[in-house]
């Protein structure tokens, strides 16, 4: 960008100091000269009336005698004492008198044609003494130059304060937040480069503030993470424990109740394993670790697949399971089908998780939609539906609705939270959308693949 473009930068302000303080002395200089030319010393000649004129006004009776003497007696000129006389009498005049192209010197002159007796001829010159400056000259020069002095200091001064100021501000901004005061914030008071480097650090600032403030957050999930997950392990493995126990002590004394208590060890087994799995893959996501294999797919033959491979599972525990489809494009979708199953079975989960006892059926929903650039794949129940409070941290780790964590709710609280990593790994959107006693519906969108 030019100097012209951005008159504010601090390219323009220097540019212009500098072009000042070479101009403005200059131009004072001048004016001092003017002044003291046609003000102070009004008979000092200009370049317009030579100073030779100004000396022969002031020798008027030497220039009438030289003129009587050229029209009446012009020899006379010839003699060298008669010219002395006249030089020691001439008030800052010279007189050369030139007889046959014979002089000396030739100065500027006014000169007047001489015809000798001897009929040769001649001129005669004045030549005028070079008045030395004076005092008076000298001190409008000192003048002038130490105004012009002045002006450039001021003016060196004004352009430093623009550029030193705010880097002052900005060095005791840069110490505060070297202390680890993030609190510490700078207005940008200039529109030049040093404003545009006050700015680019406020907006470090806050960057740097918003980093900390995740970084805390993080830490704060960190630590409940692991006294959930130690709560959630803790339970089955008490469990077994008191199973085994039982059985060694001898308390299963039947082969029924022996086999009851095995049934509930490996019950816990399995639920462990799972709370592992999901905790396992949960950690690889949150590091972004773990690798996806996307490939073009038919989403509706793939949830058509989904539906048939767990419609008899989740038949066989109360759930209808239904699929309705409205894709009238047939585009493909980039995907990872394993990861994809992974979403689908984990917010099946969350819906036995959450069945409504008083009703005799659970519907279960799996809509496929479409709009110009994705898929809307919706998964709606009719169980007891998420109030409005909740609603908003469904898919937060490790989150239940369910302060005490009552181990009656199944389910490690990770199921909807992996959902969420991996649809937004896939450059998706989940969401939801509930009402109280009426059911959930859980949308989420996948990207068409444009060929």
């Amino acid at each position: 960008m030019s100097i012209i473009e951005k008159p504010k930068s601090l390219k323009y302000k220097l540019a212009i100091s500098h072009i000042s303080m070479i101009i403005i002395p200059l131009l004072l200089l001048g004016i001092g000269e003017l002044l003291w030319h046609h003000m102070i010393n009004p008979h000092y000649s200009s370049p317009e009336e030579p100073k030779i004129e100004g000396n022969l006004k002031q020798n008027n009776a030497l220039v009438a005698e030289l003129e009587s003497l050229i029209n009446s007696n012009p020899d006379k000129l010839m003699d060298v004492t008669y010219l002395r006389k006249l030089n020691r009498q001439a008030d800052e005049l010279y007189i050369i008198v030139e007889k046959n192209g014979e002089f000396l010197y030739i100065p500027d002159r006014i000169d007047r044609n001489i015809q000798f007796s001897d009929k040769s001829s001649g001129y005669i010159y004045f030549l005028a003494k070079d008045k030395p400056p004076g005092p008076g000259e000298a001190l409008v020069f000192i003048i002038a130059l130490l105004f012009g002095m002045l002006i450039n200091i001021f003016i060196s001064y004004h352009t430093a304060s623009n550029i030193i100021t705010p880097l002052g501000v900005l060095n005791r901004a840069t110490t505060e937040i070297s202390k680890g005061n993030l609190e510490y914030s700078i207005e940008p008071s200039y529109e030049d480069e040093v404003g545009e480097l006050c700015q680019s650090f406020e907006t470090m600032r806050i960057q740097l503030k918003e980093a900390q403030s995740l970084s805390q957050s993080y830490e704060k999930n960190r630590k409940e993470l692991i006294a959930n997950i130690s709560h959630d392990l803790k339970t089955p493995i008490t469990s077994i424990r008191g199973y085994v126990q039982g059985i060694m002590e001898g308390v299963a004394s039947t082969p029924e109740k022996e086999s009851k208590y095995i049934q509930s060890i490996y019950s816990n087994a399995i639920q462990m394993d799972r709370l592992i799995d999901e905790l396992f893959l949960f950690s690889k996501l949150d590091l972004n670790q773990l690798q996806f294999e996307f490939e073009a797919i038919n989403i509706e033959d793939f949830l058509h697949d989904c539906v048939e491979d767990k419609g008899y599972d989740l038949e066989n525990k109360g759930i209808k399971l239904s699929f309705t489809s409205t894709y009238s494009s047939k585009s493909l979708v980039m995907a990872d089908r394993q990861r994809l199953q992974r979403v689908i079975n984990n917010i099946t989960a969350n819906v036995e998780q959450h069945q409504d006892p008083l009703k005799n059926q659970t519907m279960l929903d799996i809509i496929l939609s479409e709009n110009t650039d994705e898929v809307i794949i919706e998964i709606k129940d009719n169980g007891k539906g998420i109030n409005n409070e909740n609603l908003p941290y469904i898919f937060d780790r490790l989150y239940r609705g369910d302060p005490s964590r009552n181990r009656q709710i199944k389910g490690s609280g990770l199921g909807l939270s992996i959902a969420k990593q991996i649809i937004e790994a896939h450059g998706g959107q989940i969401w939801a959308e509930s009402e109280v006693d009426m059911g959930t519906s859980i949308f989420f969108t996948l990207k068409k693949h444009i060929l």
